[in-house]
């Protein structure tokens, strides 16, 4: 016999510094009711801070739970001064998995009608590292936005180029 889900319950924290948010919350997955009244309900708790103030955002985050598919932490920063935009950000026990390491940094120029950018992921396994790469430019004219981006990765399968044209009505 299945469980339903028990209890979810998310808080958000009264503000205590302006541009500081802190949310925490609580959960029970669904598990198994056995014949001798045994539950298999798995528990997880997660806490997550905010802070952004003058163009820079600092975020951090946990989440914890009694399966390893549940146990990760993130943190990232990015700041922003007139057309630039630079951000950074890693996650550590990755979709649960013990060891694995993910980063990713990028930067943005707003050049008015459009944007030049530049990416770059890594992803670190207890038996592997991939790395991709992206640049590329945008530029719009009203409803209509064109873009050409160029993709590098560890594999030839990852190296590309995309061109597009968007319009929205």
């Amino acid at each position: 016999t299945a469980v339903a889900d028990v209890v979810k319950i998310a808080w958000t924290l009264p503000t205590i510094v302006d541009g500081l948010t802190i949310v925490a919350s609580y959960g029970a997955e669904a598990g198994t009711l056995t014949d001798d009244n045994t539950n298999t309900e798995q528990q997880h708790t997660s806490i997550a801070a905010k802070y952004s103030a003058n163009g820079l955002t600092v975020a951090m985050g946990s989440l914890d739970g009694d399966a390893m598919g549940t146990k990760t932490t993130f943190a990232g920063i990015s700041y922003t001064t007139g057309p630039f935009y630079v951000a950074y950000q890693s996650a550590s026990d990755n979709d649960g998995t013990d060891g694995n390491e993910d980063s990713a940094f990028g930067i943005k120029y707003n050049y008015g009608s459009g944007n030049l950018y530049f990416e770059d992921q890594k992803e670190d396994t207890t038996t592997t590292s991939v790395s991709n790469s992206a640049y590329g430019i945008s530029y719009a004219m009203g409803a209509l936005n064109t873009y050409v981006e160029l993709q590098s990765g560890d594999t030839d399968d990852e190296d590309g180029m995309t061109v597009g044209v968007e319009y929205a009505f």
